[in-house]
């Protein structure tokens, strides 16, 4: 039997190899016919010819057979089974053998039946430079090794991302100018894949995207336009829409943008996830500091633009650090070694029929997990199974010696009551103490040292509309941010307060009806606690009128609140109220952002 090995990497260097793949202190045979695959472990300290000439007797011997011989250099594991999970063949391994530390495979594939006579000599030199130079170049994952089938060959994905050739024919993105959509667009492209998209509206994104080269299309798109084998969609677009019901009758393969994400996030050896109704984009952002202070070959897919990151940021492929969102249960596409679950509030309830569907979508995200970071204070979260949980005041990982500075925080970060580093952060909130946690949290699984996540944490400068300065409008400065569930905007407000003198002058624009309905109460809540809060019309996204989840009855309720539906009318509100020390908190995910900036001051 003949194991060709299609790859070894070193930094950005590819090293083709063919032959019987032996590599640090791992056998891998393969039986072709039935797919059934023999792990071994090597016994003895270093690799050699003796060593290399037995593995070669057994490929020989047993090249296409049902039993392995046991040689006394090593044992074997035999007549193990697979279980299909999600297209892999997953492979758990017993205890004995699941303490793989070192691996310096990448993938291989089943070729003809022979082993190559000058085997030895590449294989004895290459152990030698792995074992000498490459000693932690890559990890195995722990107890579970992927198993790809394709076209009649056997890909083991342990290091670079490989990514199927069906997506090499090209991808069209429908809704391109998203905030995910882009960063998937640009991570296929940096990979070689031909990209293409449409999206309703001009953007930073879209423009972002033609600055590089990729053509986007504003508008309509004749259907005969997209020429791509796979069409991927945001579930921002109606999955009726022509475009999609005539590529399905053309049998283009459809995705839509969570189904990508998974397949990319399998591709990567090591997947961390954060989840949560809010706070994910700030805690995928930190984490990418947090990995590139560490130096540790990382990609990312925030939901936001950090503000040196971007939505998409590359220093190699070991790593894959992704937001998950909830929203139609788009996180369950995702395999992660893992897993944050930020908060479990009540949210997209066009989705979810109650807050414990909710809870059973997180449970689920997390069962496919292998280990989990939960909220110690979100009741629903802890309930979930996990290696570790944070809080502020409670968890494995909490925050002791806390100071704040006009809501700026530094505290002392307690592993399991043991005081460990001090993190001092750059962002404003409260709310962003809980995030650092979440992120230190998952970054120690990921065997990253206290201090060097404290390092990553403080140079974490924030992400754009995330309690963003904005400007100023008549010289008072003005506040955005992405806040549009009653929890976040809780905690906007709040800190808010806690650095303006005077009054802090609240626009909120709702974000889609059912959510405005369902959550009516809270939203209510929130805005009584404002002083003449002002009531932007209601941003629809995907979405029809109806009166009950409408801006002007969320006004009904709060008599001090008033709403206004257009631009002019909302400078004029606002240059009326605002007064000297005062501070605009502008509120909302829509395209309330752009309305404001646009209202600013000039100079």
């Amino acid at each position: 039997m003949k194991i060709n090995v299609s790859g070894f990497f070193c930094g950005d260097k590819r090293l083709c190899l063919n032959g019987l793949c032996v590599v640090g202190k791992e056998v891998l045979v393969f039986r072709e016919n039935n797919v059934l695959k023999h792990f071994s472990r090597l016994g003895i300290e270093r690799m050699g010819d003796v060593l290399v000439f037995a593995v070669c007797r057994l490929a020989a011997r047993h090249g296409d057979g049902i039993t392995v011989v046991t040689f006394k250099y090593f044992y074997v594991v035999n007549n193990k089974t697979f279980v299909n999970r999600n297209g892999y063949d997953c492979f758990e391994f017993s205890d004995r053998i699941a303490d793989f530390t070192n691996s310096y495979i990448i993938d291989l594939h089943i070729g003809s039946p022979c082993v190559s006579s000058y085997v030895f000599i590449i294989l004895s030199l290459f152990s030698y430079l792995c074992k000498r130079f490459f000693r932690n170049f890559i990890k195995f994952f722990s107890k579970k090794y992927h198993l790809r089938h394709e076209k009649n060959d056997f890909f083991i994905k342990y290091g670079m991302p490989f990514l199927s050739n069906r997506l090499f024919g090209g991808v069209y993105f429908i809704g391109i100018g998203g905030v995910s959509m882009s960063a998937l667009a640009n991570l296929l492209a940096d990979a070689g894949v031909p990209v293409r998209g449409c999206d309703a509206r001009e953007s930073f994104f879209v423009r972002k995207l033609r600055a590089r080269g990729i053509p986007v299309t504003v508008g309509e798109v004749p259907e005969a336009a997209i020429s791509e084998p796979v069409i991927v969609y945001t579930e921002a677009v109606d999955r009726h829409t022509t475009l999609l019901e005539q590529a399905q009758k053309e049998g283009k393969e459809v995705l839509t943008r969570a189904m990508l994400l998974g397949e990319i996030a399998q591709a990567y050896p090591h997947v961390l996830s954060v989840a949560g109704c809010h706070g994910k984009t700030s805690a995928t952002a930190m984490l990418a500091h947090i990995f590139s202070a560490a130096g540790m070959p990382f990609t990312c897919h925030i939901g936001g633009e950090d503000t040196a990151f971007g939505n998409y940021f590359s220093t190699g492929k070991e790593y894959f650090l992704t937001e998950a969102c909830e929203f139609r249960r788009s996180f369950l596409s995702l395999k992660s070694e893992i897993a944050v679950v930020l908060n479990t509030d009540l949210d997209h309830t066009d989705c979810y029929a109650s807050a414990e569907d909710l809870l059973n979508a997180y449970t689920r995200f997390a069962a496919a997990a292998q280990q989990v970071v939960v909220n110690a204070e979100d009741a629903n979260a802890v309930r979930i199974p996990h290696a570790l949980s944070f809080g502020v005041h409670t968890g494995d990982i909490r925050a002791t010696r806390i100071c704040a500075n006009g809501e700026q925080y530094c505290f002392t970060v307690s592993e399991k009551g043991i005081p460990v580093t001090r993190i001092r952060l750059r962002v404003l909130g409260r709310v962003q103490m809980q995030n650092a946690l979440a992120a230190y949290a998952a970054a120690r699984l990921a065997g990253i040292p206290a201090r060097t996540i404290a390092e990553g944490l403080e140079d974490f400068r924030g992400v754009k509309r995330r309690f963003e300065y904005a400007g100023t409008l008549n010289h008072i400065p003005v506040i955005c941010d992405y806040a549009h569930h009653p929890a976040e905007m809780r905690a906007a407000i709040a800190t808010a307060e806690g650095i303006c003198r005077g009054t802090v002058r609240v626009v909120f624009q709702p974000h889609t009806y059912t959510r405005t309905r369902d959550l009516m109460a809270d939203f209510v809540s929130v805005l009584r606690r404002a002083e003449s809060p002002v009531v932007y019309r209601t941003y629809a996204a995907r979405e029809t009128f109806f009166w009950e989840g409408s801006a002007p009855a969320l006004v009904s309720r709060v008599p001090e609140a008033v709403y206004v539906q257009s631009p002019h009318d909302l400078r004029r509100r606002l240059l009326e109220t605002a007064q000297k020390d005062d501070l605009i908190l502008v509120l909302g995910a829509g395209d309330i952002d752009e309305i404001v900036r646009g209202l600013l001051d000039k100079s």
